[in-house]
């Protein structure tokens, strides 16, 4: 079972590079979050040890935000990605998303 906190489930799941690591994440639309549930969006990152089946799978980061909504994700390379997030509404007439975008370095 994969973690997600949210009623629509995983928005999506992508492989490293490599394959050997593999991330989740899940995300609500809305800044009015705090109503339903404890966090605006959520990222897991999990090793895979090849060979061993699904006990090669091991949780190696998580992390919550309370200030922001996932549009989309996309690894760099092996220790990177890229976030395109946005912090207003996502649908409605007064969706007037501003797309922001991250790099970040997941490990040292």
């Amino acid at each position: 079972m994969l973690p997600s906190d949210y009623d629509s489930g995983i928005l999506g799941m992508l492989f490293s590079p490599s394959c050997k690591q593999f991330l989740v994440y899940s995300s609500y639309d809305g800044p009015d979050f705090d109503k339903y549930y404890d966090h605006r969006a959520e990222l897991f990152i999990f090793n895979v040890a090849h060979g061993e089946g699904l006990n090669g799978i091991r949780q190696k980061l998580q992390y919550f935000s309370k200030s922001w909504s996932i549009e989309s994700i996309v690894w760099v390379n092996e220790k990177s990605i890229a976030l395109k997030i946005y912090e207003g509404e996502k649908h409605g007439d007064d969706a007037m998303n501003k797309f922001k975008y991250y790099l970040t370095d997941l490990f040292k």
